[in-house]
């Protein structure tokens, strides 16, 4: 096995990081990590590895270095919130990340069929080690992966040290529906109900007399950046949970190199943004990634219509496959979708660190278990 690693991805040809991708990995391209690593997102320090068997490319990984606070799932729980009070900085620990700073429930690791977990995972463990101990960082978190990559990783992982603790569920649609129409049929009465109610707020807009607000769908070359920087800025300055906080370079740069993949999905009245939700297309599947609004007033209950408005997007235009996301559970559960479990793997080269968390895996690395909705007949 060859190893190649570089400190920008400005190193590496895009074609060749791209050729072992499949339509699914978009948040794993080359021009998505440009867009992160140029925009400083979370100020982080990068490492590209390419892993070469007989000079063929047969996986890549993304290592960053940034500080996060390990409490931000459960910024509620009384014992954090005690140590927090003697020690305020106590869980803003320097992390070393197989994967990027942003969370969009994306693989960060990719392994082709011609290799395999046993030989690449040992060989990133070294890297990862390397890495962090030239970055003064004792902690390392592989993440996130599905269970259909645990069930090959796990053995090895441990072995290396790590234990495995979960994130945040992923909310998934599949899309099995001919028109939006039979999607609303297929609804049991109860959510069906839900649904028409708060889709007749906005759906009045097709009257032209009626001041009702519309769904307004633009690409990138028809919407600026800045205005939904501004409005994301917006939401995430109400948010309790934070998974990552972006900045506005970002989006420059997500629009510049992205933009035939980018869809912004938006609720508008008299040409007044009253919320927008950012969507990444890319080959069968629709992926919302953020969300835009400058205010916590849900008057047309917009932020459910938009999540409605995705879904008929996705069944008019043939997608497979809509990924929701990791927050607002209940309100993508009503529309169907069900939760996927994410893993992520922790090892730290301090000893009693290491411990201390495993101790608290559960409290820091909770399995949220969300309620079984049964939205369809």
């Amino acid at each position: 096995m060859q190893v190649k690693t570089f400190k920008s991805c400005n190193a590496i040809e895009a074609k060749e990081w791209d050729s072992i991708l499949t339509d699914r990995d978009i948040f794993h391209t080359h021009r998505f990590l440009k867009s992160v690593e140029f925009s400083q997102v979370e100020n982080a320090t990068y490492q590209f590895i390419m892993f070469y068997k007989e000079e063929q490319l047969v996986g890549s990984a993304v290592l960053s270095i940034f500080t996060i606070a390990l409490d931000l799932l459960v910024p509620n729980h009384s014992l954090f919130d005690w140590v927090k009070k003697i020690g305020p900085n106590f869980f803003k620990v320097k992390v070393c990340f197989c994967g990027t700073p942003i969370s969009a429930g994306h693989r960060n690791l990719i392994i082709t069929d011609a290799t395999s977990y046993e030989e690449i995972l040992p060989i990133l463990n070294q890297c990862s080690i390397q890495f962090s101990k030239s970055n003064n960082c004792s902690t390392i978190i592989f993440k996130e992966f599905f269970n259909e990559q645990v069930v090959k990783m796990e053995s090895i992982m441990t072995q290396l040290g790590y234990f495995k603790g979960y994130s945040l569920p992923y909310l998934q649609l599949p899309i099995r529906w001919k028109t939006f129409e039979t999607y609303q049929n297929d609804m049991r009465s109860s959510y069906r109900h839900q649904f028409k109610k708060s889709w007749l707020k906005i759906n009045a807009g097709n009257d032209k007399e009626n001041n009702a607000p519309i769904i307004t769908i633009s690409s990138p070359l028809n919407y600026n950046y800045q205005e939904f920087y501004t409005l994301y800025s917006a939401v995430m300055s109400r948010a309790k949970v934070r998974l990552e906080l972006l900045n506005e370079q970002f989006f420059k740069q997500a629009f510049e190199n992205m933009g035939d993949e980018i869809l912004l999905v938006s609720l508008t009245q008299n040409n007044k943004n009253i919320a927008t939700h950012f969507l990444v297309k890319h080959g069968e599947e629709l992926t919302f990634a953020w969300a835009g609004k400058p205010n916590a007033t849900n008057e047309f209950d917009d932020y459910f219509n938009l999540m409605a408005a995705m879904v008929a997007y996705a069944i008019n235009n043939d997608y497979k496959v809509l990924n929701f996301g990791q927050t607002a559970n209940y309100t993508k559960q009503r529309l169907g979708a069900q939760p996927l479990q994410l893993n992520l793997f922790f090892k730290s080269r301090s000893w009693l660190w290491h411990q201390l968390i495993k101790l608290l895996k559960k409290e820091i690395f909770p399995k949220v278990a969300l309620p079984h909705i049964k939205v369809f007949k």
